[in-house]
């Protein structure tokens, strides 16, 4: 996708990966939403939230964020809106390694469905909870560089590399996967917060 033939203003991000790994909490967190002593309830169908973000002082777009429910029976519903997306956050659980073998999986749908060219990113969740892991960075990291596709350890709780998670995944979808166009641009790419426009939900929580 070519930011450089005008401004980019809107474009769509999906996260996929099992119930309960973290993805509501992470689109919160990036929002600035995430409130650690309250429980999220696992997504029923799909939520949207959307984010003004700031590349730089000249380009400014619109993040559409998806959250979808990580359940076989809502799969149909995540399907209608998966050819808006054109970044997909894999998330898994480190404290679960059901979650991480699943990552596959969720990779496969999303290149059946999304648009062919679609920027992906792995992203082991909930690092916060450091004794409890059963997921190695090592590993993962393996599996990233199997799938060609960048890693990143999150803690949504703690908003670790949340930021530059989503900063990588945004870049990566405005000016595509060229990393030596990227590094061209220099210190001006820096991912600024332009504040939450709107938020909307479809099929919402229980």
């Amino acid at each position: 996708m070519d930011a450089t033939a005008g401004k980019l203003k809107k474009i769509h991000l999906l996260a996929l990966g099992d119930s309960m790994v973290g993805k509501t909490s992470i689109l919160k967190t990036f929002q600035g939403e995430y409130n650690s002593f309250q429980h999220y309830s696992p997504t029923i169908g799909v939520d949207l939230a959307t984010k003004v973000v700031k590349l730089n002082a000249k380009l400014a777009i619109n993040v559409n964020m998806w959250d979808t429910a990580g359940l076989e029976r809502f799969q149909s519903i995540t399907r209608a809106i998966y050819q808006k997306c054109e970044g997909v956050l894999l998330v898994f659980n480190v404290c679960d390694r059901k979650s991480y073998s699943h990552t596959v999986h969720w990779m496969d749908l999303a290149k059946k469905n999304c648009i062919q060219d679609l920027s992906m990113c792995l992203v082991g969740n909930k690092t916060d909870l450091q004794q409890e892991r059963e997921v190695s960075k090592k590993d993962a990291e393996t599996l990233a560089s199997e799938l060609e596709i960048p890693y990143f350890e999150t803690s949504a709780k703690t908003g670790s590399n949340v930021k530059e998670m989503f900063g990588s995944l945004i870049r990566s979808v405005v000016f595509g996967r060229d990393t030596e166009r990227i590094t061209c641009i220099g210190p001006s790419l820096v991912l600024q917060d332009g504040g939450e426009i709107a938020k909307s939900r479809c099929c919402s929580h229980s």
